[in-house]
């Protein structure tokens, strides 16, 4: 969810938060380390449509900041079960995100747990290619 006024998505989904170097583990980086990580229940089975076993749910606030507003786990056997975490992310990371799965990613920066709502600053990489694009600057 976006709730940033100068913030436009333009159909860009996200595939992950991480730390560090971008281009470090072939392009995801460190991963982002929440205080509640998710707790999926044992009954969970895993498939291809959903690895993880839950989906999470963010919110970028009007000020910049993200919240990890809840985890859901919707292939369990009996009942699907959201779990509330509303836990604001802090630091400097990345959303790592994508229009489609097999699409380039973009990575957006955050610096001091806000984003930088520049978009020159934002990172695309078009894997085929190995180049890197950074706003309008572009190198192999």
């Amino acid at each position: 969810m976006n709730k940033h006024p100068r913030v436009k998505l333009r159909g860009l989904h996200l595939y992950g938060v991480v730390r560090g170097d971008i281009r470090a583990n072939n392009g995801w980086g460190q991963r982002y380390e929440f205080l509640k990580p998710p707790q999926p229940p044992k009954d969970v089975p895993r498939c291809s449509a959903l690895w993880r076993g839950y989906t999470a749910t963010f919110q970028l606030d009007s000020d910049g900041e993200l919240e990890l507003m809840s985890y859901r786990y919707p292939l369990t056997l009996t009942k699907a079960k959201t779990e509330p975490v509303n836990e604001k992310l802090s630091g400097d990371f990345w959303l790592v995100m994508k229009h489609n799965f097999f699409g380039p990613r973009t990575y957006v920066p955050f610096k001091d747990g806000r984003i930088v709502d520049d978009e020159s600053e934002w990172v695309t990489e078009e894997p085929r290619q190995r180049r890197i694009r950074r706003g309008s600057e572009e190198r192999e």
